[in-house]
C-alpha cells in the first residue's frame, strides 16, 4: 500500500514526501558551545542561541553576523543600522561542550 501512494506522487511530490518523513535526530541543542568548522566564521566558537530542527539551522552568538538597515522614523532623522546573526546549517559546526 505504502509503494503504491509513492508511484503516484510526482517527482517534487516525492522529494518533499521523503524530506518529510526522515527524521533526524539533533545532538546539538540551545546553550551548547560551539565550533564553525566551514564557511566564512570557520574556526570561530560561540554558543547556541536557537535551534530550528525542521530545516537544521542553529543560530550562534556572534557567528554569521549581518548588517540590515531599518527605514527611517519620523521621529528619527538617521537611518539604522543593526546586526543580526544569521543561521547557520548543522552541518557546518561542531559540537565542543553541552551545556552546564
Amino acid at each position: 500500500m505504502f509503494l503504491n501512494k509513492m508511484k503516484s506522487f510526482s517527482k517534487l511530490q516525492y522529494k518533499l514526501f521523503i524530506i518529510a518523513n526522515v527524521k533526524i535526530k539533533l545532538k546539538i541543542g540551545k546553550g551548547d558551545n560551539v565550533q564553525v568548522i566551514s564557511g566564512d566564521d570557520k574556526g570561530k566558537t560561540g554558543v547556541v542561541l536557537k535551534v530550528d530542527k525542521h530545516r537544521h539551522m542553529l543560530t550562534i552568538s556572534d557567528i554569521n553576523v549581518v548588517k540590515k538597515t531599518v527605514k527611517k522614523q519620523e521621529n528619527n532623522n538617521d537611518q539604522n543600522v543593526i546586526l543580526i546573526e544569521k543561521p547557520v546549517h548543522i552541518s557546518n559546526v561542531k559540537k565542543i561542550s553541552s551545556k552546564n
